[in-house]
């Protein structure tokens, strides 16, 4: 499977169209081989992609890509760097910030809400567009550790 075809289907599964994010969500870098091994990191980092590379992974999924909806950045300095080690090595990148983040059963919360031992809970917030619930304090999550 190429990139493309992976990140269509990730953009379903995921809601990407549907949920309004200030990060770039999808396909970031698109590369050329079949996808057969999938790395994943939070970070758009170069130590990731490094790392990416010596797993010897086609593809590179994280949690904050490398690009805003707002910005339209110069291709220099460490972003170049990342961008042309990528490249150089033939890696995608597929970035999903807050669809991961809200998706009811693989997002970041529904699993944190999970292994903190909670239930569903109703939006007490708003950020982007997007609904975030249960508000607790950092020592109630300490406590139940």
């Amino acid at each position: 499977m190429k990139s493309r075809e992976l990140a269509e289907h990730l953009n379903e599964f995921l809601r990407v169209k549907e949920i309004e994010d200030y990060l770039l969500n999808g396909l970031s870098i698109e590369n050329k081989k079949d996808i057969e091994k999938i790395a994943l990191a939070v970070d758009a980092s170069l130590e990731a992609f490094k790392k990416t590379k010596s797993m010897g992974a086609d593809l590179l999924i994280v949690h904050h890509g490398l690009f805003n909806k707002q910005d339209c950045l110069p291709l220099t300095g460490t972003l170049y760097e990342r961008i042309k080690f990528l490249i150089d090595n033939d890696i995608g990148l597929y970035s999903v910030h807050l669809p991961l983040d809200m998706h009811p059963l693989v997002g970041n919360n529904a699993q944190a809400t999970k292994l903190l031992g909670g239930k569903e809970g109703r939006p007490f917030a708003n950020e982007c567009g997007v609904n975030i619930s249960k508000e607790i304090i950092l020592g109630e999550i300490l406590i139940r550790s």
